[in-house]
């Protein structure tokens, strides 16, 4: 299958192994995806104490700005002093648990989304 873009065809699915990231840089991600939620979630819990406002946008951008050119080794350990992470199944598994969560936070926020705009096209001033 392709797709116009730009007076041009582009073909989504050439070269499809190239396009899939290496066991190796999967890992790193999902090292650095955990090391930023539990330093978020940390953060922003001191934040709060001290009536700030955290920006979870703002932090992400830097969080990656500051730590993405780390190894996996560099960050496995960064897991495992600041919040005692022991090995790479643990980190694996909480990875699966942030995971899971935000999947549900999708759903449920999209859930909400039809309720709102299935109960309000009933009362839709421009219906004709």
């Amino acid at each position: 299958m392709a797709t116009q873009r730009n007076s041009r065809t582009v073909n989504l699915y050439a070269n499809a192994i190239d396009q899939v990231a290496d066991a190796k840089d999967r890992t790193k991600w999902m090292l650095l995806s955990v090391l930023k939620q539990r330093t978020g979630l940390k953060l922003s819990d001191q934040f709060k104490l001290k009536g700030i406002e955290f920006d979870w946008t703002e932090f992400k951008q830097q969080f990656d700005l500051d730590y993405s050119h780390l190894t996996s080794k560099e960050l496995f350990e960064l897991l495992r002093v600041k919040f005692g992470f022991k090995s790479l199944d643990e980190v694996r598994a909480a990875f699966k648990k942030q995971s899971q969560i935000r999947r549900d936070r999708q759903r449920r926020y999209s859930e909400e989304l039809d309720d709102y705009l299935g109960t309000d096209s009933d009362d839709d001033e421009f219906d004709d």
